[in-house]
């Protein structure tokens, strides 16, 4: 799958975002660039995704066309918000959308609302379901990603979505450095291990949750630990390792601690794992 960020405008203002940076700066995805790198791709299926919005993009249907043209399989990431307009959800699989990745964090209106910032989302969004349904759309997976606001919505997403999904992936909303009062939103890594162990759910952390260091992991058993691992972390120039990693068996798969993490939470969550996994 190769992924294209297709628009970095947004109708939701998230908690979380690098849209709320006072430095970021909105790009858009080029269409000749695009065709170009579809021309010369292996890959089977385009994703237009993060960064943004795609829904937000007046070329989409454009883009959808064109990928679909070549024989590819199109799959769209969003907040599904303008999926509540059915002519325009229409339009999107006229063009050849194949499946959706939907962004959701809660079924709770109040917090829904809470994390997106938006007053009478909530409603946008189960119209946009209804309208899925309806057309029998696949959704690929819904990603939830996780704050202190909707910590406790992980289980009541994915029993209340299993009838229509069958992948669910947590990302963890990290302390960047470009969004101001992290404190207000970033979850203590120990407390989203235990909604997800406790929940008993095949729940699987995406890549960007990747980042979270094995060792918050570790009381888990080898199978556990693969199934909500399926990254290999990368290293990050605003993540550090502390004394305890120096004798770690996943130091070399893991990337550390957030700085700005370690300044709000501290070092106790972290312990040297006595073993390493067959990280894949």
């Amino acid at each position: 799958m190769i992924l294209f960020n297709l628009e970095q405008a947004c109708n939701l203002d998230c908690v979380y975002c690098k849209r709320n940076s006072a430095s970021f700066v909105s790009r858009k995805l080029d269409l000749t660039d695009f065709k170009k790198v579809l021309d010369s791709s292996d890959y089977d299926v385009v994703c237009f995704s993060g960064g943004g919005e795609p829904t937000c993009s007046p070329d989409l249907i454009s883009y959808i066309k064109f990928a679909k043209s070549l024989g590819f399989t199109v799959r769209l990431e969003t907040n599904a918000i303008k999926l509540s307009d059915l002519s325009y959800f229409d339009s999107l699989i006229d063009a050849g959308l194949s499946d959706l990745i939907i962004s959701l964090p809660s079924l709770n209106k109040a917090v829904y609302e809470t994390v997106t910032g938006v007053n009478g989302s909530f409603d946008l969004i189960k119209k946009a379901f209804d309208n899925i349904i309806l057309r029998k759309i696949k959704i690929y997976s819904v990603i939830i990603t996780v704050v202190k606001q909707n910590l406790n919505s992980i289980t009541s997403v994915v029993s209340g979505l299993s009838k229509y999904c069958s992948g669910f992936v947590v990302s963890h909303a990290r302390p960047n450095s470009y969004i101001n009062n992290p404190e207000d939103y970033v979850v203590k890594y120990s407390d989203l291990a235990r909604v997800m162990l406790e929940s008993k759910l095949d729940i699987r952390l995406t890549s960007g949750a990747g980042f979270i260091p094995f060792c918050v992991f570790r009381d888990c058993d080898d199978d556990v630990l693969q199934k909500l691992y399926g990254c290999v972390a990368v290293d990050l120039a605003e993540r550090t390792f502390i004394d305890v990693c120096l004798n770690c068996k996943m130091k070399s798969s893991c990337s550390g601690i957030p700085k700005r993490y370690l300044d709000i939470y501290g070092s106790e969550e972290f312990v040297a794992m006595e073993f390493a996994l067959n990280h894949h």
